[in-house]
């Protein structure tokens, strides 16, 4: 057997599908406990469990996970770890709209969304999901298993460290560094470095929580 399987089957799963099609790419199917087996999840049927993988690991298969996140992106990175260290092949998935410039770089695993734009020499690491209309200057670094919500936007020269997540229709300004495990709100306008596990919000952003 070969072929793409989606681990999950909920509703970043199924714009995972979505994705896949802009690229005329049909998965055989979907994984995940809380789903019945045989039920379609937008027209893909469900195999099973995550022991399906197990029994089929062997095969010729590449998974896509297709979990989400609303602020922590730990359970999309242990179900990312989990699948490598079984041996599976791990891919990510690019819609078919989304607008590069030259000489990025985009990790394999990365998943980015409809309406997105990659500008010149932009850097996009493993395990990132970058969302729908989402717009990412020139020179950005975004560090593995960073979560960009929709309609987000990094002006040219943002670093955005690892696991760090940011809201939808947040701005980062040009040149600001994100920290790692960092979040920002939904709408903030960030002006100023991000220091690693702090969350900031609001226009400019400040930080309410910090790690430190």
């Amino acid at each position: 057997m070969s072929g793409m399987v989606i681990v999950g089957a909920g509703g970043h799963a199924r714009v995972v599908i979505d994705v896949l099609a802009s690229r005329g790419i049909v998965p055989i199917g979907v994984v995940d406990p809380r789903a019945e087996p045989g039920t379609l999840v937008s027209g893909v049927s469900v195999l099973g469990d995550d022991s399906w993988l197990e029994v089929h690991r062997e095969d010729d298969l590449r998974v896509v996970v297709g979990l989400g996140s609303t602020g922590s992106v730990a359970a999309r990175e242990s179900v990312f770890e989990s699948l490598r260290a079984k041996g599976l092949v791990v891919v990510g998935c690019v819609h078919a709209s989304v607008i590069f410039g030259a000489g990025c770089r985009v990790d394999a695993t990365a998943q980015v969304l409809p309406g997105c734009v990659i500008n010149n020499s932009s850097t996009i690491g493993a395990n990132t999901v970058i969302y729908s209309g989402s717009i990412i200057e020139h020179d950005c670094i975004i560090g593995d298993h960073a979560y960009l919500s929709p309609g987000v936007t990094l002006c040219g020269g943002v670093h955005v460290g690892t696991r760090s997540f940011i809201g939808a229709g947040a701005t980062v300004l040009q040149g600001v560094r994100i920290g790692a495990h960092a979040v920002v709100a939904a709408g903030a306008v960030v002006t100023r470095d991000v220091a690693d596990g702090a969350t900031v919000m609001g226009v400019p952003a400040k930080v309410v929580d910090s790690a430190q």
